[in-house]
């Protein structure tokens, strides 16, 4: 799926849309290590290695913000380079502005919900991490309804488009992760954590996390025979 969208319309000239983008890339990859780490070690610090490259780009992020104040992405991504580095101020600052902006986004409340869960406040980081979550739900049916709708002599960009950005979302596992870990790690909430994990993988059954954490969630509750079976399911598939 191509990135353009995150790019601010006023991105004049290729050498700015290439150094966004690759700032982009280097980002999601830290923030997806963040997201899916194992349940067992969930927290909201990084290591020496994921910090220095998260300081290597915030500069760039810093200048995005600066040049672009209209685009929430960017926002969203400083806010989030914050978050991880444990300024926490600052996180919750360029957070805000990103949802005030666009307050709807699921990726910007899954931001939230971990500023939240960082500070401890772990009921206002659930209520985060299920609107996410549904909202996440929401985009998908949105966008399956938007490509019905299309008559059958449109096609083109616009319809593969469509269906590229219905497969990012079906495949987006970060609020189910989220909201399980909390669960699991922070809320005693065990039960709630392998619901929301079945649910995770009737969307996506590719995300090797959901395996693990459905093993510890089964082997919490005393059933190891079915915290196995998860443990074989990650073994067996070519993750």
């Amino acid at each position: 799926m191509s990135w353009e969208y995150l790019l601010p319309s006023n991105a004049d000239n290729m050498k700015q849309k290439r150094t966004y983008l690759g700032i982009i890339a280097a980002f999601l990859i830290i923030a997806l290590a963040y997201v899916a780490w194992p349940a067992e070690d969930f927290t909201p610090l990084v290591d020496a290695e994921q910090e220095a490259e998260i300081l290597s780009v915030l500069p760039e992020l810093e200048e995005m913000v600066e040049k672009y104040p209209e685009n929430a992405d960017a926002k969203k991504d400083l806010g989030h380079a914050n978050l991880l580095l444990g300024n926490l101020e600052d996180a919750e600052l360029y957070i805000s502005q990103a949802l005030q902006a666009d307050p709807q986004n699921p990726a910007y409340i899954l931001d939230l919900g971990q500023l939240y869960e960082v500070r401890g406040e772990y009921g206002k980081a659930e209520e985060a991490y299920k609107t996410a979550k549904e909202l996440n739900t929401k985009m998908r049916e949105d966008l399956a309804q938007m490509i019905e709708s299309f008559p059958p002599e449109v096609g083109g960009e616009a319809v593969r488009g469509l269906l590229e950005a219905q497969d990012a979302v079906q495949e987006s596992p970060l609020p189910y992760a989220a909201l399980a870990k909390l669960y699991l790690n922070k809320l005693g909430k065990t039960d709630e954590a392998i619901s929301v994990l079945e649910e995770g993988l009737e969307a996506n059954k590719s995300y090797v996390d959901f395996y693990y954490l459905l093993s510890s969630a089964w082997e919490a509750k005393g059933n190891l025979e079915k915290s196995q079976e998860y443990r074989d399911i990650i073994a067996s598939k070519n993750f």
